[in-house]
């Protein structure tokens, strides 16, 4: 196990070596010894194929191909190709390390695209390449969504200015609807008097991405909404005025409470999910303008009219998800409130519960008390008369009664009683304050409690 896994990471740094030693600059980006940090936590597949969409001289098709395959194939200037990897886990790739190497070399990601793959707090950046005559020679798009329990995705972009050939990786929660939907905007994107797929502008696929998923969120969002409503609903203290309302039983407030406290902790992740969306959308419409900027005025495709009015609708499709993705927020925040005032309603409806309980408890101890002293009242009218008796129902005493007088005879043993008596009564009470004494020295060494 130890020999292939060795074997393995040989394989891995080989592969890193003929990517990237003809660009050494690109080491600054993420060094080898980086590189094997983050391969150390990677759990690869064993997948060798990927779907691919695929867009030259105007003609779209889509299908599964080897990633052996992608190294030989030869690319055509002004081509568009969108490969789609499959959702695995986290910190984990579907595919083989030497098909995703393949992947790499064949849509000339830079080292750095493994480091944001494998980035689980979310992260988005850009860089562009120039030539010996300083004029843009290739763009690099990063973007990767937080990991958790929301929808999940990461997209590198590579454009190669001269060429116009566009490479993008995606990696995105319901991958297929997005490739179905890239497939048949692309597609019909010939007729209508929309641009040709021939004129396809690199930021169109990423505009897509976009879109799917903030759809996807907003999904999230809406069932966060729903689950704060049935929450206020057995609360019984709710604004909303539509469905049944079926408040808990007070022994379910506990259970309530419970609930309260893991949509709080999804809301945490929620917010930072949602909060790096709206930051992430505004991103991306700076950068299309920057990208619009780094096109060569001799770029006579790029700089098309075709083109810039269908950059016009992916920078209109952006700012319109910005929009919806700023005020997604805001709701999500406003939500986070609601949840809040539950958990104070939670809260304060368990104290009044259990105050009114102590109340209830105390009034049944004031009853009780009240008895014990009828008893004791009682007790202390009989308890002289029983005392009475008792004494002179002992053997100590003797009545002798006649004819003409009664006698009371005392034995003279009587004292024994009092030598018996009082000793013992010595004892009992002694023992007794002892044990009182005791016992509250123990409570005090209970509420004592160290101070570190």
């Amino acid at each position: 196990m130890i020999a292939d896994e060795k074997k393995q990471m040989n394989l891995i740094h080989e592969l890193f070596r003929e990517l990237y030693d003809g660009s050494p600059d690109a080491r600054i980006l993420c060094a080898e010894s980086r590189l094997g940090e983050l391969l150390d936590g990677t759990t690869f597949g064993n997948g060798s194929t990927i779907h691919r969409l695929k867009v030259v001289k105007g003609v779209v098709y889509r299908e599964d191909i080897e990633c052996a395959r992608l190294v030989e194939d030869e690319s055509r200037d002004g081509e568009l190709q969108v490969f789609f990897l499959k959702p695995f886990m986290r910190n984990a790739i579907a595919l083989s390390p030497t098909s995703f190497f393949q992947l790499l070399k064949a849509t000339k990601a830079p080292p750095s695209y493994f480091e944001v793959l494998m980035n689980n707090n979310g992260v988005y950046n850009s860089y562009v390449v120039r030539g010996s005559d300083s004029v843009p020679k290739d763009y690099y798009l990063f973007v990767k969504y937080p990991f958790g329990p929301f929808a999940n995705g990461s997209f590198m972009l590579h454009h190669c200015f001269p060429s116009g050939k566009t490479s993008a990786i995606v990696e995105v929660t319901n991958a297929q609807f997005l490739a179905e939907t890239i497939f048949q905007t692309l597609s019909s994107s010939d007729s209508g008097g929309t641009p040709s797929a021939s004129t396809l502008h690199p930021f169109t696929p990423f505009a897509l991405f976009v879109n799917h998923l903030r759809c996807l969120n907003e999904d999230e969002r809406q069932d966060i909404d729903k689950a704060i409503c049935h929450l206020e609903s057995r609360s019984g203290v709710a604004l909303h005025t539509f469905g049944s309302r079926s408040r808990a039983r007070i022994s379910e407030f506990a259970l309530l409470k419970k609930e309260l406290h893991m949509k709080e902790a999804l809301m945490a992740m929620a917010n930072h999910v949602f909060s790096f969306q709206a930051r992430m959308i505004d991103f991306a419409v700076k950068e299309c303008e920057a990208f619009s900027a780094l096109v060569p005025r001799s770029s006579t495709r790029l700089s098309s009219h075709a083109v810039t009015r269908q950059m016009d609708f992916v920078t209109a499709s952006l700012v319109q998800n910005g929009s919806m993705a700023t005020w997604t927020l805001e709701q999500l925040q406003a939500l986070g409130k609601r949840l809040r005032v539950q958990a104070k309603v939670v809260d304060g409806t368990i104290t009044a519960t259990d105050t009114l309980t102590m109340i209830r408890l105390a009034q049944n101890s004031q009853s009780d008390s009240s008895t014990m002293k009828a008893i004791t009242v009682l007790t202390m009218v009989f308890l002289p008369a029983t005392f009475v008796c008792s004494l002179f129902g002992m053997g100590f005493f003797d009545f002798e009664t006649s004819p003409n007088e009664s006698k009371l005879r005392i034995a003279d043993q009587f004292w024994i009683y009092f030598v018996v008596t009082i000793p013992l009564t010595v004892v009992v009470l002694g023992t007794c304050a002892a044990w009182l004494k005791w016992s509250g020295r123990e409570r005090d060494s209970i509420g004592d409690f160290p101070v570190k």
